[in-house]
């Protein structure tokens, strides 16, 4: 029977698709643009974040669509596979390859060249997790009058933040890794260098993300 099979498909989808604590709805992200709260700053801030990050390419967006693929294929063509499609999907490029092909297709094939591109993207990255974990701190202001619903919505935007942060930085680290053998050893430390700053400010955003949380947790219910 292939209702089996469905299912089996639909959840392995899922399962590569990534998880977060919160599911972001639409509604719960538009803010006036007038509004000069600090909830509506972060919120517009943390929309900026994920647009940015996703136009960059550094979501691994391309590799999660390919597995997405491999598995409706899977499905519409039955569990067994030809010899060539088997060869195929052992040989298919993964978000790491793709991202070092954009940037030979930039640089060329000089391996200080695209270096230098991978520094300026973990540059980048590191600037915009830096304006908002900014944003985010003056959530962490306690103020009688804010609402529940509005303390979840700030934890569902940084927490997704964390994800696309978390997302961007293992790229990041396997293209780093990938060319680091064509290197020399001062390319070598600038590289692990920034690496490194970018893992302390995720940290930092996961800690601002906890705070938040915890303080959303301790909202007394109305009534």
């Amino acid at each position: 029977m292939r209702l089996p099979a469905i299912l089996l498909a639909l959840v392995a989808v899922f399962a590569f698709g990534g998880c977060t604590t919160f599911s972001l709805s639409k509604q719960s992200t538009l803010i006036h643009k007038n509004d000069t709260s600090a909830t509506a700053s972060f919120q517009r801030g943390g929309e900026a974040f994920q647009e940015q990050f996703r136009k960059a390419g550094w979501l691994r967006e391309g590799e999660s669509q390919s597995r997405t693929r491999a598995f409706m294929n899977l499905l519409s063509k039955g569990w067994r596979q030809t010899k060539d499609e088997t060869e195929h999907s052992k040989n298919s490029k993964d978000a790491i390859d793709l991202y070092l092909e954009k940037q030979v297709q930039i640089a060329g094939n000089d391996p200080v060249e695209i270096s230098a591109r991978l520094e300026h993207d973990i540059s980048e990255a590191m600037m915009a997790m830096v304006d908002l974990n900014a944003l985010a701190e003056p959530l962490l202001t306690p103020r009688a009058s804010l609402q529940a619903a509005q303390m979840r919505s700030n934890v569902m935007a940084l927490e997704r933040a964390l994800l696309a942060a978390h997302k961007a930085q293992s790229l990041f680290e396997g293209a780093v890794k990938k060319i680091s053998p064509s290197l020399d050893a001062e390319h070598q430390a600038s590289l692990s260098a920034r690496l490194a700053a970018n893992a302390k400010e995720i940290d930092r955003m996961k800690l601002l993300a906890d705070t938040l949380n915890t303080m959303r947790l301790q909202i007394q219910p109305v009534g």
